[in-house]
């Protein structure tokens, strides 16, 4: 069964340090949701305090969502502390950016690592306490480059092209188990472009390069606020998929009429993109 409302309800937060997590974890707990925050960063314990402090149960867990033993184990101290699951939100995210054959073979394996492995750790880890729920609910945070690989991101759009098709398998799968009266619902989110420090802290060719993604970011950014709050509703109306701002839209039905055609615009405007 989707989840109604969230007062009441646990909920796991990946990335939760900053940019699109922190304003997830925010808005869930606005909300009246408990939330387990998790981020290789120690940061996250600071807010976990914050939170906490202002009423709120919060629990912090430092962990590389690439660490696979790791992940797998979460789930005990998670439960240990809250009792139970209903929502988890797989958020956490790097960048590689360049030509990709002057990338790095070893930030390829990163990217992969974190991105994709990142999120089916999360999932293969936390889905035995979210089928014993009656509402329950996984989010799978994706971008635009599952649908066109636009150069210079090889590497990061071919881990959310994998996010994307694992999370459509994924929903399938889970609308038509057992028991089937409440499922575990998956939405994907492709939030737009958002302003967040993915680029300054993500791995690059050229540093010209970082400069100028970050700035295209920075000039046409969502605010994060809003993301987050249009993901809660797509949440609780288990939508597949949660798609925000005009450019992804475009993208989105562009790639959808006419791939072949896509690419080739692509390729001709490839000389004005940033990455």
């Amino acid at each position: 069964m989707p989840i109604r409302e969230f007062r009441g309800k646990v909920a796991v937060v990946t990335g939760a340090a900053s940019g699109i997590g922190l304003s997830i974890t925010r808005a869930l707990v606005r909300h009246g949701a408990h939330v387990a925050l998790v981020d290789k960063d120690p940061a996250v314990e600071k807010l976990a305090a914050e939170l906490t402090a202002s009423g709120s149960r919060a629990t912090a867990h430092v962990r590389d969502v690439a660490d696979r033993s790791r992940m797998l184990a979460l789930p005990d101290e998670i439960l240990a502390a809250h009792g139970h699951v209903n929502l988890l939100v797989n958020n956490a995210g790097v960048s590689v950016a360049g030509p990709f054959e002057a990338t790095p073979l070893e930030d390829v394996d990163w990217i992969v690592s974190v991105n994709f492995w990142g999120v089916v750790h999360g999932c293969r880890a936390f889905l035995p306490a979210l089928r014993r729920e009656p509402e329950a609910h996984i989010v799978n945070v994706t971008s635009s480059f599952a649908w066109l690989g636009l150069p210079g991101k090889s590497a990061y759009s071919a881990t959310k092209a994998a996010v994307r098709a694992f999370s459509e398998s994924l929903r399938i799968e889970l609308a038509s188990a057992s028991p089937p009266e409440n499922p575990v619902g998956v939405t994907l989110l492709f939030p737009g472009p958002v302003d967040t420090n993915i680029i300054q802290a993500g791995r690059v060719t050229s540093e010209t390069q970082r400069s100028a993604e970050a700035q295209f970011l920075a000039s046409r950014g969502l605010d994060p606020n809003q993301v987050a709050e249009r993901c809660l509703e797509g949440i609780q109306a288990n939508a597949a998929r949660v798609v925000l701002g005009t450019d992804y839209r475009i993208l989105d039905l562009a790639t959808r009429l006419s791939p072949d055609l896509s690419l080739a615009l692509a390729t001709r405007l490839s000389r004005f993109l940033p990455f």
